[in-house]
């Protein structure tokens, strides 16, 4: 039986927007900082990979650290969960190979998957983990035969990786893992083009749940509480992953956080999260959104450089990763820098309402995802 709970936010009538108290120079020699060290997934032209960056309390730079993860060439599919990241990656014509990395632990894992099915027309969907499991979902065509579609559950700390197939009825864009439970947003192709999310048990790899989602479905992923957010352009919908009950927050017009489209999230100990923004003109900035008060904060970059160092200095192009340092209470900023398809950087911003700039790290590879180490 599906139960319905009703929560609006109005408080997102009002989007805040931050501004600076200084942007002429760098405020980190006049500020007491704790040590941190940041890890960094880059990506280049062909591969990604990652460096570790250090803070000694007055100066970022490149940590003596080893760095563990030594490189991927640019997957098909990713997911993060917390420090640990999963990809998938085509390896030939019949086969592909997952690799799961933990960045805090600096743990790898990696193994080959699908050489048993024996054919080569697979067409690979998602991908998703948690503690022990990794979740592929892949679509198969036979000649003259109906799409079917598939999850495969994989028990990555088997020896042997044990696996199992369950079919699936739709199409699935999106996948995440919570409460022993994977949740799979699936959509009606070639019908009604509406959206599902269908709840799989994973230890019985049953279906106990299904729920309509409708139209325009963007982003959908885990909250640190496990509960899980499906995103909208006006609003969105909370599934708390224990009892499947959902409630609802519906944006005022104007005051939309606009986080349906973005795969750059993060999370701080006290939830907030920590995103990139689509802007009108179709750049990204950084933004951060805190759920209990239903508010969003948003950091335009010429609110804090000037034109001088934005478009000159460090040449930002837009914002596609943002961090938090939660020592120093600092605002991690990956971005991308101008005409540089391989180049860019992280710049450090204290949040609002004591809202300034740090400082600047130029980077070889375009940040993906920061992590506070």
């Amino acid at each position: 039986m599906k139960t319905y709970t009703f929560a609006v936010g109005f408080m997102l009538t009002v989007l805040f927007v931050a501004c600076s108290k200084t942007s002429d120079e760098s405020t980190s020699e006049n500020t007491n900082f704790s040590s941190s060290d940041y890890g960094i997934l880059l990506q280049g032209s062909t591969e990604l990979n990652s460096t570790l960056l250090s803070f000694d309390g007055s100066e970022l730079q490149l940590s003596e650290a080893q760095n563990g993860f030594t490189g991927i060439e640019i997957p098909e599919i990713s997911y993060r969960d917390k420090y640990e990241y999963s990809f998938y990656k085509k390896t030939g014509n019949c086969a592909g190979e997952v690799l799961v990395y933990d960045f805090k632990k600096n743990l790898e894992t990696s193994f080959s998957v699908f050489s048993d099915l024996g054919m080569c027309n697979l067409t690979i969907g998602s991908i998703a983990h948690d503690d022990d499991t990794v979740f592929l979902s892949y679509m198969i065509e036979s000649t003259g035969k109906e799409k079917k579609y598939f999850i495969r559950f994989i028990d990555k700390n088997s020896g042997n990786f044990v696996y199992e197939d369950i079919e699936i009825p739709m199409p699935p864009t999106q996948m995440v893992a919570s409460n022993d439970r994977l949740f799979v947003l699936m959509v009606d192709l070639g019908n009604t083009e509406e959206n599902y999310v269908s709840v799989i048990q994973k230890s019985t790899k049953e279906t106990i749940h299904e729920m309509g989602l409708g139209m325009d479905v963007g982003t959908m992923f885990v909250k640190p509480d496990g509960n899980i957010i499906i995103s909208y352009p006006t609003l969105h919908t909370t599934l708390d992953s224990n009892n499947l009950t959902v409630a609802y927050t519906q944006y005022g017009e104007g005051a939309q956080p606009m986080f349906f489209n973005s795969m750059a999230i993060s999370f701080d100990a006290s939830e907030k999260m920590y995103y990139t923004m689509k802007t009108s003109d179709g750049g990204r900035i950084p933004a951060v959104y805190n759920f209990d008060t239903s508010t969003a904060v948003l950091y335009y970059f010429e609110n804090f450089l000037t034109t001088a160092q934005l478009d000159v200095e460090y040449n930002v192009d837009y914002t596609t990763a943002v961090g938090y340092d939660q020592k120093n209470d600092l605002i991690l900023v990956g971005y991308k820098k101008k005409g540089q398809e391989n180049e860019g950087g992280i710049l450090r911003i204290s949040p609002a309402p004591d809202f300034s700039f740090i400082d600047n790290y130029d980077l070889i590879g375009v940040p993906l995802a920061i992590f506070d180490l």
